[in-house]
């Protein structure tokens, strides 16, 4: 089922309309202003400018015309959680099964423009270059039809914005809080410039990925997205892939496939094990490989003895150096003592001299200073 489809037949037709502007002074001071949280019922309360409004999960409900999910299917319940390798299997149209963080630019048309979407109106603190696997999950979840309270997600997702906001990211949903706040008659200042937020989908990408955003029934992929070619199954691997008709238990709600013979309970029935294949015996390498094998071999051990001795001369530089470097406190304490004791003998030596000093002015004057003492006398007399 594509995008078009499922989101009229989920009603979340909503998500992907109405969003003309939004004022960042605004959704700013409903950030600033929130308290009376009751995360148990999904509501809080904020002020805006004199007026008090209550923001649920219902309110956004009514304002994105989305019906309430009470019975979600997501978050997957710990026992019907599709493995790491079936989610990864699915979001790269079985290109990989096995990886940490996926990027974008391998995931199938249909799932990376569905994560644009889910990055642009879902989530959008999180980039869409790659997808870590909480999204991938998600992503997942919408694509295989499961039931979703998107409601609940993104009042969830304001928030935890409103307790623990990051340091870097922006205010999320700017669009959709000044739509609620104008709907309840909040005035807004002359002074605020709003501005049209921009999606992670243009009309462009709109354009050019007519195939993946309509889902026309006879619509054939850009050109620029190529279209993958698998190669054939191999015996020996399949084992480890499901057989054709097989269900796997999540998907509770995936209808079984039309068949000749129709089952009463295809959740229940357990698939039947693929039958086992005998594996050949693999040939022997010719000698010829064998024998350029061994000699690159030896030429990777002569290289390696190499290394190993060049290795050897230079820790036994280093050792030497470590024994001359230890040398030095040694050096510096004994230069440190003599510096000690030479500024001793400087600092006596300039006492000495100081006393000889006062010794010879008082042991010999200069005549003048007799001259100038029988002068006084005689200008007393």
């Amino acid at each position: 089922m594509g995008f078009d489809a499922q989101f009229k037949a989920r009603g979340r037709t909503g998500l992907c309309s109405g969003h003309v502007y939004a004022n960042p002074e605004m959704v700013r001071e409903f950030f600033s202003n929130i308290g009376d949280v009751n995360s148990e019922n999904g509501c809080f309360f904020t002020t805006m400018r004199k007026v008090k409004l209550r923001f649920s999960i219902e309110s956004i409900c009514e304002l994105l015309k989305m019906p309430r999910v009470f019975d979600a299917q997501w978050p997957f319940d710990t026992s019907i959680t599709p493995p790491r390798s079936e989610v990864i299997r699915e979001l790269t149209d079985g290109l990989i099964t096995h990886i940490d963080d996926i990027p974008s630019g391998i995931m199938s048309p249909h799932y990376h423009m569905l994560n644009k979407i889910v990055c642009s109106l879902i989530e959008p603190n999180d980039h869409s270059h790659g997808v870590n696997f909480p999204r991938a999950c998600l992503l997942y979840a919408i694509g295989r039809g499961y039931s979703i309270d998107l409601a609940s997600k993104i009042w969830w997702q304001i928030y935890v914005y409103a307790t623990r906001a990051p340091g870097t990211a922006g205010l999320p949903f700017q669009s959709l809080l000044t739509r609620f706040m104008l709907g309840k008659d909040v005035p807004e200042l002359d002074n605020e410039i709003p501005f049209t937020p921009k999606g992670a989908i243009s009309s462009k990408t709109a354009r050019l990925s007519k195939a993946q955003v309509t889902f026309l029934a006879n619509a054939k992929p850009p050109k620029f997205i190529p279209t993958p070619e698998y190669p054939p199954l191999e015996a020996i691997f399949a084992p480890l892939h499901p057989p054709p008709g097989y269900n796997p238990p999540w998907n509770v709600n995936v209808h079984a496939p039309a068949c000749d013979t129709p089952c009463l309970a295809p959740m229940t029935m357990e698939a039947p094990a693929p039958p086992m294949v005998a594996l050949a015996p693999p040939p022997h390498p010719p000698p010829e490989w064998m024998e350029s094998l061994q000699r690159h071999f030896d030429k990777v051990h002569l290289k390696l003895d190499e290394f190993a001795t060049h290795f050897e001369a230079f820790d036994t530089q280093l050792l030497k150096i470590d024994d001359y470097n230890a040398q030095f406190p040694g050096s510096f304490s004994r230069l440190r003592n003599d510096m000690t004791y030479l500024a001793t003998q400087i600092n006596g030596m300039a006492a000495q001299l100081k006393r000889l000093e006062a010794h010879l002015e008082l042991d010999y004057s200069s005549p003048a200073d007799d001259m100038e003492a029988d002068d006084e006398d005689e200008s007393d007399a």
